[in-house]
């Protein structure tokens, strides 16, 4: 069982970059035995730039099951990588593409290269990858062939092949690699070809400038023969054609080297070019140019041709180009610059698919696993396959053929939201054994397909909300319960609970979203009864009514009538049926006459209705206190203080038993200083021991403004001088004497100053303070002016 596969490759055209290196390799160091060998000089001294290399090599994997029947770890598997990094003085030599990698007609890999990279200095590469191993599992091995060209002349004696983890040094053909050495130019044109990276056919005509007519000029004319292979044609028109010169000098051996080292080709330019009837798709063309007049200089034109099918190893191609006279004809052998061999064992196996069905169908992940197990004959080791998800195919282990599978699910997966009813197996050579079991027999087949067929339906499930009171009255109002899923209401899930229900039921509801993930299922209340308010269980399914009395504002109104317009401070209490709140004393200055109490309780736990009243603390002084009916207006009602008079008769100069009674009259004397007579006169005699007292007096008016109290007598008697106290509670009666005193023999002086002594005139005692106010006052001025005048400092 051997496969080879060409794979060709160019040293110089870059491709699209494999993206893999050798540190990436699954199986590193899978090749061995390498050898090197110079092909355009064999057995040489040295081996050159452009000199062809031949690479050869063994290769192998690791066997993916092991000789017990259980799963190497370390074996191969699909996805798996080898490969090897070339040296970096060497680069693939050939077309570039990718290539199957075959077992028989079994495709198990794909091999990818890379040239080296000029620009990056990047080594080439091979990278094969395995794709499908079938039943080939064992003893995976091949050999590799690689045609490469030294690209550098860099010095080196040995090659280092990277081939994972380890380098392998292989010596250079010859002993060591070398710059090409300067040789004499050709004399007469020739013409060169190879395949290039795209897979096209390069060719190279070399002309002398010797080789120009008379004129200065070369033509030349070129065909494409057909030989064993495909026809081939021009790949482009003259867009595609590099003409270029180099400029040579004659050395002492008199003929022609080029001028430097390293050589210097430069584009002929375009104007020199006067026709080229190149056509892409055409077999042949024509081109004429001149040369540079009187310079010793080579040109070069390459252009490119492309089979015009498929092409085979082996297949040649013919070239017959014409420079002026001179005929020249050049074949290229389609020849591959890599080959590699595969070998394993053949086996059979099954493959096994997913596939689903029923209501659930997209709820279902597509990374979802499932699993089946197997027997094979009549062994009894139960193995497994894991099937990856929906859409992807897993296999069984390789099985030395015959066999027979006997298989079944097992260990369903579990899926949120979903429930599995009974599955199938079918495909090729399938029995159903009525059991649960299925019988396979792949015959010749070195893997049989089958599909495992489960139905899935949605689970679900029912909710109930509950409804519970807390207070509030015995007759509960109507509510109304939803359902909510994941926190949206679900439509139409309203359920309205009467006095006496306290749950609601939902069914038939889905368990999962179509992803998989749970609901979570809550219930909430509509609208809230007034006066209650509303709490949820954690998990979200009871709904809990706690009686919350509503709340009120109370006003208590503090009124005054009569009194001092400054009012005295007072507080008022709160009171909840008759029980004062506490902490609901206000106090109201003078000037406030209302306290308000906000948020109180309007009822109590059970709904029945508190009775809010306000009441005064303390009354003031003087004030009586009443409150209204409805308990909220507090009056104080001013009850000016009373007091007593007492006022006594004194006689001066008489013997009691002389004494007439005399009336007594009470004054009352307001703040502005107007008086009135209070009451009726009263008679005092020594029978009342010559005084009265009155009880009972007002000490203020209804406004607060404080009375003053005084008596008189109403008729001195005859024969009396009267006065009367400051304190206007005391008349004196003084007799006047019956003889006038004797007049002194000369005047008295009168002090000018001096005012006249007033007459008694009985006045009351209020004449008498001020005629010794004015006393009073006059002497006070008399000594301020005293005063002022010993002080008058002297002139």
């Amino acid at each position: 069982m051997l496969l080879t596969i060409f794979l060709l490759f160019s040293g110089i055209l870059g491709v699209t970059q494999v993206q893999a290196s050798p540190s990436e390799f699954t199986h590193n160091n899978a090749f061995t035995n390498i050898k090197v060998e110079n092909t355009s000089n064999p057995g040489g001294s040295a081996t050159y730039q452009w000199d062809s290399i031949s690479i050869t090599a063994d290769w192998r994997l690791p066997d993916p099951i092991l000789e017990d029947g259980s799963v190497n770890p370390e074996g191969t598997k699909v996805g798996d990588t080898f490969g090897l990094e070339l040296p970096k003085q060497l680069t693939y030599y050939g077309a570039l593409g990718d290539k199957d990698l075959m077992i028989d007609d079994h495709k198990v890999g794909v091999c990818k290269q890379t040239p080296y990279n000029w620009d990056t200095d990047e080594p080439a590469k091979l990278l094969c990858t395995i794709t499908d191993l079938g039943g080939f599992t064992e003893n995976l091995n091949g050999k590799l062939a690689i045609n490469a060209q030294v690209r550098s002349t860099e010095h080196v004696t040995e090659f280092e092949f990277n081939i994972g983890t380890e380098i392998i040094y292989v010596p250079v053909p010859g002993g060591e690699v070398l710059p090409i050495p300067l040789e004499p130019r050709l004399s007469e044109p020739t013409k060169n070809g190879w395949v290039g990276a795209s897979g096209n056919l390069v060719w190279r005509i070399a002309i002398p400038s010797s080789a120009a007519d008379s004129t200065g000029r070369i033509t030349v004319s070129d065909k494409m023969l057909s030989g064993t292979g495909e026809p081939h044609e021009l790949a482009s028109g003259p867009e595609g054609f590099k003409i270029k010169s180099l400029e040579l000098e004659r050395g002492d051996d008199g003929r022609l080297y080029s001028k430097h080292d390293p050589e210097q080709w430069t584009d002929l330019p375009a104007d020199y070019i006067e026709e080229n009837t190149a056509e892409a798709g055409e077999t042949s063309f024509s081109l004429k140019f001149r040369t540079y007049p009187g310079e010793l200089r080579e040109y070069r034109v390459e252009y490119e041709t492309k089979p015009s099918g498929d092409v085979l190893e082996g297949d040649r191609f013919v070239n017959e180009a014409k420079v002026e006279t001179t005929q020249i004809t050049r074949e290229v052998e389609y020849q591959a610059s890599v080959e590699i061999t595969a070998n394993g064992d053949a086996y059979t196996r099954f493959s096994i698919s997913k596939q689903l069905e029923g209501e659930a169908v997209n709820r279902i992940p597509d990374d979802t696993t499932f699993k089946v197990s197997y027997t094979v004959n009549d062994d009894p080791t139960v193995r497994t396959v894991d099937i990856y998800g929906l859409g992807n195919v897993s296999k069984s282990i390789r099985h030395l053929k015959p066999a027979v599978f006997t298989i079944k699910e097992i260990e369903l997966p579990a899926v949120p939201g979903i429930s599995w009813d009974e599955y199938a197996i079918t495909g090729q050579g399938v029995v159903d054994n009525g059991d649960g079991t299925y019988t396979v027999d792949p015959g010749e087949n070195q893997i049989v397909d089958l599909v495992l067929t489960n139905k899935a339906s949605i689970k679900r499930t029912q909710v109930t909300g509950s409804k519970v009171w807390e207070g509030g009255p015995s007759v509960r109002p109507e509510v109304t319960l939803q359902l909510f899923r994941n926190g949206v209401a679900v439509e139409g899930s309203e359920v309205t609970l009467a006095d006496g229900q306290t749950s609601a039921t939902w069914s038939d509801l889905e368990e999962t979203d179509f992803d998989g993930n749970p609901y979570v299922y809550t219930v909430d209340e509509v609208d809230v009864p007034d006066n209650y308010t509303k709490s949820v269980s954690d998990d979200g399914l009871t709904v809990t009514n706690t009686y919350t009395p509503g709340v009120t504002t109370i006003t208590g109104s503090k009124v005054w009538e009569g009194g001092p317009s400054v009012r005295p401070e007072v507080t008022l209490q709160l009171f909840r049926n008759g029980v004062a709140v506490e902490g609901s004393e206000v106090t109201l200055a003078d000037g406030q006459t209302s306290a308000t109490w906000s948020d109180l309780e309007e009822t109590d736990f059970d709904g029945n209705p508190y009775v809010y009243t306000v009441d005064e603390v303390d009354v003031p002084d003087n004030y009586t206190k009443s409150v209204s009916d409805d308990g909220l207006t507090v009056t104080n009602t001013y009850t000016p203080g009373v007091t007593t008079f007492t006022a006594t008769k004194v006689w001066e100069g008489v013997d009691d038993d002389e004494l007439p009674e005399v009336d007594l009259q009470l004054y009352q004397k307001v703040d502005d200083g107007s008086e009135v007579e209070f009451g009726d006169p009263v008679k005092v005699s020594a029978d009342s021991e010559w005084s009265y007292t009155w009880t009972d007096l007002p000490t203020t008016d209804n406004s607060g403004t404080p009375y003053s109290y005084r008596v008189d007598e109403l008729n001195v008697p005859s024969g009396f001088n009267k006065t009367v106290s400051e304190d206007g509670s005391v008349v004196t009666n003084t007799r006047i004497p019956d003889d006038p005193p004797v007049p002194p023999t000369t005047p008295p002086i009168v002090d000018s100053k001096q005012p006249p002594a007033l007459p008694l005139t009985g006045a009351s005692g209020y004449q008498t303070l001020g005629t010794v106010g004015l006393i009073a006052l006059l002497v006070g001025s008399a000594l301020s002016l005293l005063n002022r005048r010993r002080q008058k400092p002297t002139s």
